[in-house]
C-alpha cells in the first residue's frame, strides 16, 4: 500500500491537537501540584499542634514517644513552619 501524502491541514489538525493535549497535561499536573500542597497545608495544623504538645511534655511509655518522633518527622517532612 503506497504512502499518501498528508495536506497541511491535517499536519495543522495534527499540531493543534498535540499541543492541546501537552497544555492539558501540564495543567494537570499544576492542579495536583495545587491540591497536593493545599492538603499538606491543611494538615500542618493539626500536625504542628501536636509536635508542640509533644515537645511541651513529652510522652513516658515507648510507644507514645515513637509516636512524638513520628509526628516531628512527619512535620519536617511537609515542611511545616514554626508553632501555629
Amino acid at each position: 500500500m503506497p504512502l499518501t501524502r498528508i495536506s497541511k491541514s491535517t499536519w495543522y489538525l495534527l499540531t493543534v491537537i498535540y499541543v492541546s493535549m501537552f497544555a492539558m497535561m501540564v495543567a494537570s499536573m499544576g492542579y495536583a501540584q495545587h491540591v497536593a500542597n493545599e492538603s499538606a497545608r491543611n494538615w500542618c495544623a493539626t500536625i504542628g499542634t501536636l509536635d508542640d504538645a509533644y515537645q511541651q511534655q513529652p510522652p513516658a511509655s515507648a510507644l507514645g514517644q515513637k509516636l512524638a518522633r513520628d509526628i516531628h518527622n512527619l512535620r519536617a517532612r511537609l515542611h511545616c513552619k514554626g508553632s501555629w
